[in-house]
């Protein structure tokens, strides 16, 4: 039990006188700290906005670039459905027996380009 209070003295006193930085040492710190800011960027006069073309309002107005190539895509693959017969979707892949693949790339091709198709 003294050992305690002997040790409770010693916290006490610790409490009563806490250690503070110097001043020095708080200078240097917010020195360092001012020197990592970003420096501020020139302000610069912005550019004078040109007229839009026909072609870029269009553009701009459905998505841009990624939305046109999209579009694309989508209606070559549907002109080449529309256009080849192969009996559906569903023919262009896979019969439904055990015989396999219905068409090969090779045959997919070939009904592409011929009129009759194969």
């Amino acid at each position: 039990m003294p050992e305690e209070m002997e040790l409770e003295t010693f916290f006490a006193a610790a409490r009563a006188d806490p250690p503070a930085p110097s001043q020095a040492l708080l200078a240097r710190i917010a020195d360092e700290g001012r020197a990592l800011q970003p420096r501020g960027r020139p302000l610069v006069a912005p550019v004078p906005p040109r007229g839009k073309g026909t072609f870029r309002s269009v553009l701009d107005s459905i998505g841009g670039w990624p939305v046109l190539g999209g579009l694309m895509t989508a209606g070559c693959a549907g002109l080449w459905l529309g256009l080849s017969d192969a009996g559906g979707l569903g023919g262009y892949v896979y019969a439904g027996g055990s015989e396999g693949w219905l068409y090969g790339p090779a045959d997919l091709v070939a009904l592409a380009v011929t009129e009759d198709g194969v």
